[in-house]
């Protein structure tokens, strides 16, 4: 129904809530079975305790601040919603479950650990930040210059970061071990400090970068002396017909690719100056799709 509603509701089996049309503000922390909470065309707020349920923004620029450990959590009327509107998601903690904000502008933070569940975000200009750990999580944003920050250490080879087509920037400044990051198509900037290539011993991380079209730049600050592998540099086999590095003295490492007997540097790894630093490949289509998928 139309109003601005209040609604704080228990553990609920079989049901579903639906605030209607309004600004409304929806909290609860009780145990949802096969439930479903609804916002509606207003901008709403949410403050869950997600676990086996499903809940909705619906449409309107709505607040979702959630504690996860299942469930489904979803900006708009549905997963991949193109109509969901520019909103808010504060993760207070996530070990698993599902979130879906639609497309729109939207705002995605998290205050605690980040291990395990899916979130994801379409089509617009998205912002993800967060200082804590980020481990085990699959995160993928859609089409736009997104904005991401990690002061966290993100590790796990089970972790993957998607940015999506678009100019994006990305920022890591701890730790970056085992985990597989995706610029996608479009001119990217990623910034690493040096807890990013070595850990205090000075041993190389060895995550993986996935290209899949544009020039993108990665910059590496502090102290990179590390002699062994950063990061192996993935390009989508489609793109040309072989790839290599390039040490270019005092700058860092140029990553070509050549079709014919032309060569086209698609990357520039900056900060960085060991050959061994950076390992270029070539992966299918089927790889890359492995590794996106967000289940």
């Amino acid at each position: 129904q139309k109003g601005n509603d209040t609604l704080n509701f228990a553990a609920s089996t079989n049901s579903t809530y639906d605030a209607g049309a309004g600004t409304n503000w929806i909290t609860g922390t009780g145990a949802l079975t096969s439930s479903s909470v609804m916002g509606g065309s207003g901008g709403d707020t949410l403050y869950m305790t997600a676990n086996t349920g499903k809940y909705y923004g619906k449409g309107g620029a709505d607040s979702l601040y959630v504690t996860m450990t299942s469930g489904s959590v979803f900006g708009g009327s549905s997963a991949g919603d193109t109509a969901a509107g520019n909103d808010t998601l504060g993760i207070i903690s996530q070990a698993g479950g599902k979130a879906d904000m639609g497309a729109g502008a939207n705002y995605i933070s998290a205050v605690g650990a980040i291990s395990g569940g899916t979130i994801s975000s379409g089509s617009g200009s998205d912002t993800f930040a967060t200082a804590s750990v980020f481990h085990g999580q699959r995160l993928g944003l859609g089409d736009g210059a997104d904005s991401l920050s990690f002061a966290g250490a993100v590790t796990g080879t089970g972790t993957y970061i998607g940015a999506g087509a678009g100019n994006d920037t990305l920022s890591f400044t701890s730790t970056v071990s085992s985990a597989s990051i995706i610029g996608g198509t479009g001119n990217d900037s990623i910034a690493f400090t040096a807890a990013a290539a070595t850990t205090t011993s000075g041993v190389a991380q060895g995550y993986n970068y996935f290209y899949e079209g544009g020039t993108d730049t990665l910059f590496f600050t502090g102290n990179t002396t590390n002699t062994g592998t950063v990061m192996t540099f993935n390009v989508l086999d489609s793109l040309y017909d072989s790839v290599a590095t390039e040490v270019r003295t005092g700058t860092g490492i140029n990553v070509v690719g050549t079709s014919g007997t032309s060569d086209t540097t698609i990357a520039y790894v900056l900060g960085l100056s060991q050959a061994a630093n950076v390992i270029a490949s070539e992966v299918s289509s089927s790889v890359i799709d492995s590794v996106t998928s967000l289940g």
